[in-house]
């Protein structure tokens, strides 16, 4: 099988109400997806959609890097009918074209044999996908959306802080907990909001709450290893894995630096220890470029590091959300909740309607079943250059 050629198709999908990201407010979600051809006929789908004010390319610069990707693609002879095939670990691709082409690599895969996408990567994947339900807005709004989240039987839900005063944050986790009753975890994102010590007078006036982990604490994440040192709650890290980025987490892995009981030498890179210091990895792999087998690897087991590890997505259409929903799956019945509910935000889909979530979780059949009928009809067809 090689691959013969691309398609480029634009999306601008409406929101139900406004995304607010580091304090710019967008009303539209906008992306592109990618059909990748076969000289026998096969089309795998893909999307890329950088996410504004927080991916370094823009989706011009994305749409430019896939075709000079797709080019290279061409040119190889390595691609099998029902291998996931993927691009070289050591390249430095922009991180949404990297997601967005490895899944439609791996759509290949999986139409070659006939399986789901997670089928490829591991033997038995979990039939539901659990998410965390995402708790935004104001007081008010998230006990409101708790309240709803254990009716609808979440597990896990998660809580944007840093917007307000501490004093408030800590009255609304505490009220939540209330909500929630014992058998449903909470996660806190902070969006790297407070010093060093603001975060620790948060983490110890909500320390008996049963927090999970508080996700991005510190305006200056190079003292999170401080934070863990001295906070009742243990941390997670996001945004600096995307500090980070694949080059960087890549050479570590190489080197061994990511394992566990990793010897990491006195003079090692300040994000190396911040990250091997983290309780959980919020990985989101079109903001990170992490490869989609590498992931896969990390959630079956067969490569391991020293955190836990949750599938998030950074508002990804429909086709994306599918695809981060196969990957989460690859953990098995155990995994942890992935944060994948964010279908919610959007008015439509392109896949006509949002991925369903009942129960609080993502039926893996019926989200394939779904995307399986995705169709390109409705999109902007945009011109080979």
């Amino acid at each position: 099988m090689r691959i013969a050629g691309a398609s480029f198709y634009r999306y601008s999908l409406p929101l139900r109400r406004p995304l607010e990201l580091r304090g710019q407010s967008i009303a539209h979600r906008d992306g592109l997806i990618v059909a990748l051809d076969t000289d026998d006929g096969g089309v795998g789908y893909g999307e890329i959609a950088p996410l504004p004010h927080f991916s370094a390319e823009t989706l011009d610069d994305a749409l430019a890097a896939a075709r000079r990707c797709v080019a290279s693609l061409e040119r190889r002879h390595d691609i099998g009918a029902s291998t996931p095939a993927g691009l070289r670990d050591r390249e430095p691709f922009l991180p949404s074209v990297r997601f967005g082409i490895e899944c439609a690599l791996l759509d290949l895969a999986a139409r070659a044999r006939r399986c789901a996408p997670a089928h490829v990567f591991c033997e038995d994947p979990a039939r539901r996908v659990r998410v965390n339900a995402l708790l935004a807005g104001t007081p008010e709004q998230m006990l409101e959306s708790a309240c709803a989240a254990r009716a609808d039987g979440y597990s896990a839900v998660k809580l944007k802080v840093g917007r307000t005063s501490l004093e408030q944050d800590i009255e609304t986790v505490r009220a939540v907990r209330g909500a929630l009753g014992d058998g449903t975890g909470i996660r806190i994102d902070a969006n790297r909001a407070w010093t060093l010590e603001a975060a620790l007078e948060f983490a110890r006036g909500v320390a008996d709450c049963a927090v999970a982990y508080i996700e991005e604490p510190l305006a200056d994440p190079q003292r999170l290893v401080d934070f863990a040192e001295r906070s009742p709650i243990p941390f997670a890290v996001d945004e600096t894995l995307q500090d980070a980025g694949w080059h960087r987490l890549h050479a570590w892995r190489q080197g061994g630096l990511l394992e566990p009981f990793a010897d990491v030498p006195d003079d090692a890179d300040p994000v190396l220890r911040t990250i091997l210091a983290a309780r959980a990895w919020v990985v989101k792999p079109p903001l990170v470029g992490m490869p989609v087998a590498y992931l896969a690897h990390l959630l079956t087991g067969r490569r391991r590091i020293d955190a836990d590890l949750v599938v998030s997505s950074s508002f990804e259409s429909g086709l994306g959300i599918a695809a981060l929903a196969n990957l989460a799956a690859c953990a098995g019945d155990n995994a942890l909740a992935a944060g994948l509910d964010t279908a919610s935000w959007f008015a439509r889909d392109v896949l006509g309607a949002p991925l369903p979530v009942r129960g609080g979780a993502i039926d893996l059949d019926d989200a394939n079943a779904i995307a399986a009928q995705f169709s390109t009809k409705t999109l902007e067809e945009l011109p080979n250059d």
